[in-house]
């Protein structure tokens, strides 16, 4: 019997990358033992992609995934520009919130299931895939400078976790 046709992919490749960013940061969250939550469909007017919850209270995470940078590459900041929309909410966020670029391989053909996953059998390994991260300061941002970064020295790890957990309590302490 031969095998049957695998189904056309239902999501193009920006909204492959896009998800897979989101779960590649769940699973870390998962596996650190935090929750993460997402916006409904649709509802993600506040310029974030996740919100990762700590016992007081959660911060906000804006992902990008992208196969524009190489992991092992040599630039400092993986940069975007970010719209007025999205500053306008991040200064509004009394919690803290976070710019996240997770690096995935180039794939030369919309098959991108073989260059991020593979599947043998002792399990299922992301491939080459990583993150980087940075605080967003909404204040840094003006008509003349609209670049957002992750910082390739902020890699993305279970450090992570303590470090804005952190940020968060410091955020919720009084002013002298």
């Amino acid at each position: 019997m031969a095998r049957p046709e695998p189904p056309a992919p239902q999501l193009d490749l920006d909204a492959r990358k896009g998800r897979y960013g989101v779960v590649y940061m769940e699973a870390m969250a998962t596996a650190a033992g935090f929750d993460l939550m997402e916006p409904k469909p649709g509802a993600d007017m506040l310029a974030y992609d996740a919100a990762l919850t700590f016992p007081e209270g959660h911060v906000r995470v804006q992902i990008k995934t992208t196969h524009r940078y190489e992991i092992d590459g040599t630039n400092e900041r993986l940069t975007y520009t970010a719209n007025q929309g999205w500053v306008d909410s991040w200064a509004s966020a009394r919690c803290p919130v976070y710019f996240l670029v997770v690096v995935v391989p180039h794939s030369l053909d919309d098959d991108v299931s073989g260059a991020w996953l593979n599947h043998h059998p002792t399990g299922t390994d992301m491939l080459r895939t990583a993150a980087y991260w940075s605080r967003v300061d909404a204040s840094q941002f003006n008509a003349a400078n609209m670049s957002v970064a992750a910082l390739r020295s902020q890699r993305f790890d279970s450090n992570t976790f303590a470090i804005w957990r952190r940020n968060l309590i410091d955020a919720y302490r009084p002013v002298p």
